[in-house]
């Protein structure tokens, strides 16, 4: 194949009447435009005799969508710039994303949005103003997120956004949002009242439905839980779609942030009385999801304990430590068989945290049963009284509640 300002000249030869028309003009552009002479001087050997004459319609559109692109003017494609490649021995015009399309394709790709308002799509950390009163919840929500963009394989713990309608709580998260979704990050926002109202629609109609988003609210990397507590609450709602949720997610050490009308205070009340019940209990399991993420680290709260006659220490690996022993005036080991251990965490990992019962049996015999044997059973030593059967004896319970009573007395 001959270089390109020979293929012109013999083209313009060959058709000396053009010289009359605006091909004329077309032919000049492709001559003088360096990346189409650049392409030819690089393919020279691999097009085809004929690969001017019949893509001189595309080169001349390869010019003029650069030009359309470097003067602001919108372009054929807009978001793409084009590129020329060969294919099959002729040149070949391919539009190519540019850098701010590709991060809006993978912002659309990482971004999962459920009856959100349409404004968050252009919600923006860099355009928000920071007024005196939202300077804190601002500054939070930027240290989240490079520490999420820094580290996203460890566990960093989300935020709860709390305040007066319309103050902006929901821009926010959608900024943030946004923010992960450029840098890579899976995220789902989702307005949880619209969401809890549609699970329960779709209640004998679409199980296929309910499995899906409840999958992906559950799974993604990072979870916005919008306007929770704006819902009409019932125990469905609480205990089997939010709980089920954040009982996951913090097993998981997953990320999740919640925005609210309520403070965590307001919000503890509201968990605790749905139109079929009221459950003080489950409110404050519940809120131990929204407060520490996950269980096993320090929430950023501390809960103040005011002083008792009597002070009911628990914990799995209490007498471990010799100076907790010390501290005890009674310790007590109840003792359980392993078969209802297993049963008992079998039945709560499935209702209360969404695992299967071959992902309980895996995870126990691999490193509940051996840890319980190895660190567990051999602090017996230790007790002053073994219970068996736990809550189920109440010998054993009426014989502890005398010796309480009794060594109250003695003080």
């Amino acid at each position: 194949m001959q270089n390109l300002s020979d293929i012109l000249k013999q083209f313009q030869q060959k058709y000396p009447k053009i010289e009359e028309t605006k091909l004329a003009e077309i032919v000049q552009s492709i001559a003088e435009d360096s990346d189409i002479r650049q392409f030819w001087s690089a393919h020279q050997k691999e097009l085809k005799a004929d690969a001017f004459q019949l893509k001189m319609m595309d080169l001349h559109e390869f010019i003029q969508q650069k030009k359309r692109i470097q003067s602001g003017e919108k372009s054929l494609y807009p978001g793409y710039y084009p590129q020329l490649e060969i294919e099959k021995g002729y040149p070949h015009v391919r539009y190519v994303a540019d850098e701010k399309k590709q991060q809006q394709l993978m912002q659309a790709d990482k971004l999962i949005t459920y009856k959100m308002p349409k404004a968050i799509k252009n919600a923006d950390l860099q355009t928000i103003a920071v007024e005196s009163g939202r300077a804190e919840a601002v500054t939070e929500i930027v240290e989240t997120l490079t520490q999420l963009i820094a580290k996203p394989d460890q566990y960093t713990q989300g935020l709860y956004l709390y305040g007066d309608f319309g103050v902006g709580k929901t821009y926010l998260m959608g900024a943030l949002a946004n923010a992960l979704a450029a840098n890579n990050i899976g995220v789902m926002m989702l307005h949880f009242p619209s969401f809890a109202a549609d699970l329960k629609d779709a209640i004998g109609r679409s199980n296929d439905l309910k499995s899906r988003m409840m999958a992906q609210a559950k799974s993604i990397p990072v979870l916005i839980l919008d306007d929770l507590g704006a819902e009409n609450l019932s125990m469905w709602i609480r205990d089997d779609i939010l709980g089920v949720i954040l009982e996951y997610r913090m097993q998981n050490e997953l990320t999740t942030f919640i925005t609210s009308n309520f403070d965590m205070t307001e919000l503890t009340s509201y968990l605790a009385e749905t139109r079929d019940d009221r459950d003080k209990g489950k409110a404050a399991r519940l809120m131990q999801r929204v407060y520490d993420y996950p269980n096993h680290t320090r929430a950023k709260e501390v809960e103040p304990v005011e002083p008792a006659d009597v002070i009911i220490v628990d914990g799995v690996l209490l007498f471990n430590d010799s100076r907790v022993r010390d501290l005890l005036d009674m310790k007590i080991f109840v003792d359980t068989d392993d078969d209802i251990r297993f049963l008992r965490r079998l039945e709560r990992d499935i209702d209360e945290r969404g695992r299967t019962v071959r992902g309980v049996i895996d995870q126990y015999l691999a490193t509940v049963k051996p840890m319980y044997h190895q660190f567990v059973e051999p602090t017996k030593r230790y007790a002053n009284i073994i219970v068996p059967e736990g809550g189920e004896n109440l010998v054993a319970i009426d014989m502890l509640t005398n010796q309480a009573k009794a060594m109250l007395k003695q003080n």
